[in-house]
């Protein structure tokens, strides 16, 4: 699809496509974009990498405001990048558990988030060893 919409630049009004902490790319230049599996595709492979360096993961919460310790923080905080990555756009999320759908319409609310995950999106551009940049 990035060479469909590479080739024909322009045509597309809307753009949904996956995108995580663990992509690089940018919103693409359409009208509107939706965005989907910001946690489900970073949330494994970023709990095994903070595990295998608690420095890491002390960092990271500093830097975010966020402690990455607290269950359910890490999710929360990849839904705010992604939210962050696409301002005027949509993040998709689902799960199957109930309270999850609630705790993340509940962060829709809370600016803060945002905030905290462009800290991440930063703060994991300038870290040493991340395996998928």
């Amino acid at each position: 699809t990035v060479a469909i919409r590479a080739q024909h630049a322009g045509f597309f009004d809307v753009w949904q496509y996956s995108w995580s902490v663990l992509d690089r790319e940018q919103a693409p230049p359409v009208k509107f974009t939706i965005t989907h599996r910001a946690i489900q595709r970073a949330l494994t492979p970023m709990r095994a990498w903070l595990a295998a360096d608690a420095g890491r993961a002390q960092r990271l919460s500093q830097v975010t405001g966020i402690d990455l310790a607290e269950e359910g923080a890490l999710g929360d905080l990849l839904l705010g990048a992604a939210m962050a990555n696409n301002p005027a756009g949509i993040t998709l999320v689902g799960s199957r558990q109930q309270s999850r759908v609630k705790a993340n319409a509940r962060l829709l609310g809370e600016p803060g988030i945002v905030v905290a995950g462009q800290r991440l999106s930063g703060a994991l551009e300038r870290e040493a060893g991340v395996p998928w940049l």
